[in-house]
């Protein structure tokens, strides 16, 4: 920046501190964010919430609902019946299996955090519906039954997924206007049904009345084959293209099964999952959220971040402001300058051609005294003798001093010694 001008510098700096301030302030209001987060610790009420059902389970209810499907006086365990609309599949009936071990029995959460409880004993029910999807082209968009004792289930083997992918809008068009003019593309995608999750009207152990699949529990669960790789351009196109998928047979790239199971309504995975659902995409995520040592840790590295950037941003504005002024003082100082000189120059020559000063004593002296002549430091002699000649009376042609009698007019005309009284 040695060889820019002040005003370059100027914008260079302000430009700065602009980009400065505005990661300051973000940066300032993300802490305040996480901060807010960590003091409100929604987490906690989550895991409050879980921790009771475990407790609960841990107490009895696991028990209770194990002597359901085991042991010597165990109901007998129901089936799963699938009717297809495709007629190259026939209707089928697949039992259930008792499952109390392992991470799916245990209800094994996504979260990996270590302030919730765990639980090692647990009961389900267990179907797999082997070759539910396979490579044939004969699968997939149809619709399907699931009956469980008293209770039908229908679930669409396969859904169409329209998937938006838009660009800011600019200034021009970001009011009314459609998806298609901020230059949005669309595409599809196939997603297959994966699983089936079922919860048992009752959790005593006594009687099974059936079963019922929550929403709230995210009972079907679909996995996402990768798209078409077709773009278009509206979503009505791509939604058309979706029906014209929902009029064929699709099929997955590999052969898949589909899970059905049983919990019961007090198995802690079954509180999970319904306080870990997103209204909004209608999926269970199983994860309680942040704690509150991660808001704090993300409010401390934005905190450290403002505290560059504020400085930063302040020292940025406080040189753009200095050469700013600095070109303001270029911009006015020529005509200071020459104002300057010429007073300058004026001054001088006043003093130059000044008369030089007058004692006090002689300029007290009338005007009478000097033949009616004003009083100067050197009063000329035109007519007078010879600056060699000088009598007593003279004083070399000065005038003469307050402590003596003050000669007459005409000894002052005519250089004469005399004394007047």
């Amino acid at each position: 920046m040695a060889g820019l001008s002040s005003r370059a510098k100027s914008t260079i700096l302000y430009g700065f501190a602009v980009h400065l301030s505005v990661g300051f302030l973000v940066a300032f209001i993300i802490s305040m964010v996480h901060v807010e987060k960590a003091q409100a610790d929604a987490r906690a009420k989550l895991v409050k919430a879980y921790d009771e059902s475990v407790d609960a389970w841990l107490a009895g209810d696991g028990e209770t609902y194990a002597r359901k499907w085991t042991g010597e006086e165990a109901l007998p365990l129901p089936s799963v019946s699938v009717e297809r609309e495709d007629p190259e599949r026939p209707q089928s009936s697949v039992a259930f299996g008792v499952l109390q071990s392992g991470p799916e029995a245990t209800g094994s959460l996504p979260d990996d955090e270590p302030d919730y409880k765990r639980y090692d004993e647990g009961t389900m029910l267990v179907a797999i519906l082997e070759g539910f999807h396979d490579e044939s082209f004969h699968t997939g968009v149809e619709d399907v039954v699931f009956t469980v004792g008293d209770t039908s289930v229908p679930v669409k083997a396969m859904t169409c997924v329209v998937n938006e992918y838009c660009n800011s809008p600019t200034e021009e068009n970001a009011e009314d206007s459609d998806s298609d003019e901020r230059g949005c593309r669309f595409t599809i995608s196939h997603s297959f049904l994966q699983s089936v999750r079922l919860v048992d009207l009752t959790g005593d152990a006594d009687a099974f009345v059936g079963v019922e699949a929550r929403a709230s529990t995210c009972a079907l669960e679909y996995y996402t084959n990768h798209g078409t790789g077709d773009w278009f351009a509206s979503r009505d196109a791509a939604i058309q293209e979706c029906a014209v998928a929902s009029a064929t047979y699709i099929a997955p790239n590999v052969r898949r099964d589909v899970r059905v199971s049983i919990r019961s309504p007090r198995d802690p995975f079954v509180t999970a999952m319904e306080l870990t659902r997103d209204s909004n995409y209608g999926l269970c995520s199983g994860d309680f959220g942040t704690t509150p040592e991660e808001h704090r840790k993300v409010a401390l590295d934005a905190g450290i971040a403002a505290g560059v950037l504020g400085p930063a941003a302040a020292a940025a504005w406080a040189a753009g402001t200095h050469f700013l002024r600095k070109q303001n003082a270029e911009r006015s100082g020529e005509p200071t300058k020459v104002k300057t000189d010429v007073k300058k120059r004026a001054r001088q020559y006043s003093k130059e051609k000044a008369p030089a000063p007058v004692s006090a004593a002689v300029a007290q002296q009338p005007p009478s005294a000097y033949g009616g002549m004003p009083a100067t430091s050197a009063m000329p002699q035109p007519y007078g003798p010879p600056a060699a000649y000088e009598s007593k009376y003279s004083y070399g042609g000065q005038s003469a001093p307050a402590t003596y009698n003050t000669r007459s007019t005409f000894a002052s005309i005519f250089g004469r010694g005399v004394q007047t009284r």
